[in-house]
């Protein structure tokens, strides 16, 4: 299942060139994410003892994004591992009424014990969440 999320492009994102800057793309992953984990793992997530750190991030740029456009993000899960997984994002922005694919992307996620310092299982809850979306 993916989880959708409307992207609001501020006026600070904007560069020198006049579009969303490249940097501010890992925000909107961000943002997304912490949406799809709310509503996937609840409010009530503890973070000191089911902790996550991100590892690893990539964007693929299509095309750029300016201050009105409207734009959703799609969230999903791509692949899961041990102590880690996947996140995937696709941005896609509505112009005439047609969407055109803006940029996409993943995130490496592993779960963490803050406490010993070190990688620990993905917690069975979350794992079967994740498998239903």
């Amino acid at each position: 299942m993916t989880h959708i999320s409307e992207i609001h492009i501020r006026f600070g994102d904007i560069d020198a060139m006049g579009h969303v800057n490249n940097s501010i793309y890992l925000q909107y992953f961000e943002q997304a994410r912490m949406l799809w984990f709310k509503e996937m793992i609840g409010s009530d997530w503890n973070w000191t003892t089911d902790g996550i750190v991100l590892a690893h991030c990539e964007i693929d740029y299509k095309q750029p994004l300016y201050l009105h456009d409207r734009a959703v993000i799609e969230t999903s899960i791509e692949q899961q591992g041990r102590a880690s997984f996947t996140v995937g994002y696709r941005i896609i922005k509505t112009e005439d009424d047609r969407e055109l694919l803006v940029a996409t992307g993943n995130t490496v996620l592993v779960c963490f014990d803050h406490q010993s310092q070190k990688a620990k299982s993905i917690p069975k809850e979350w794992r079967k969440r994740m498998s239903a979306t």
